[in-house]
C-alpha cells in the first residue's frame, strides 16, 4: 500500500509489485493506494494491509505517532527493506516465513532496485521483522 500524499510511493509500489509477482507469483500482489495518511494508519494498524511503502520520514512518523500521524498515535510496524528514501514496512504479525520469502526476493533484486538498503541498516526507523533477520543471516526458510 502507498498513499497519494506521499507522491513517490505509488509509482515505485507498482514496480515493486511487478517484481514481487515475478519472483513470488503465488503472492498475487496488487498495488493499493490510500487517499491520505489517516487511511494508511487505519488500514495498516488494523491488519487490513500487510505492507506499506512510505518515505523514510513518514515511515518513522507512522511507527512513532508523529508528524502526519500524530493525531492517530503510534503504529506497530517492522522494517522489511529500504529503497533510497522509501521504506517498506511489514506487519509484525505476518509469519516469519512470509517476511523471509519477501526479503529473499528483494535481495535478488539489486540489479533492478539499485538503491536497495538492507533492513539492518534501517534500525533507526524501527525494529526489523524477525523473518527478515532470518533471511539476512542465511537461515533456512522457517515453517511458519
Amino acid at each position: 500500500m502507498s498513499v497519494k500524499t506521499d507522491a513517490p510511493t505509488y509509482p515505485f509500489s507498482e514496480l515493486l509489485i511487478k517484481y514481487i509477482n515475478k519472483e513470488l507469483p503465488e503472492a498475487q500482489s496488487k498495488p493499493a493506494r490510500a487517499k491520505d495518511f489517516e487511511r494508511v494508519q487505519s488500514l495498516f494498524s488494523t491488519n487490513q494491509m500487510p505492507l506499506v511503502l512510505l518515505s523514510k520520514q513518514n515511515a518513522k512518523d507512522l511507527i512513532n505517532g508523529e508528524g502526519e500521524f500524530k493525531e492517530f498515535g503510534s503504529t506497530d510496524a517492522n522494517v522489511l527493506y529500504g529503497f533510497g528514501d522509501l521504506i517498506l514496512l511489514i506487519q509484525p504479525s505476518l509469519p516469519n516465513r512470509h517476511a523471509w520469502l519477501l526479503l529473499n526476493a528483494l535481495k535478488k533484486s539489486t540489479n533492478i532496485f539499485k538503491d536497495g538498503i538492507s533492513p539492518e541498516k534501517l534500525k533507526d526507523i524501527g525494529e526489523v521483522h524477525p523473518g527478515a533477520i532470518m533471511a539476512l543471516n542465511g537461515e533456512e526458510m522457517p515453517d511458519s
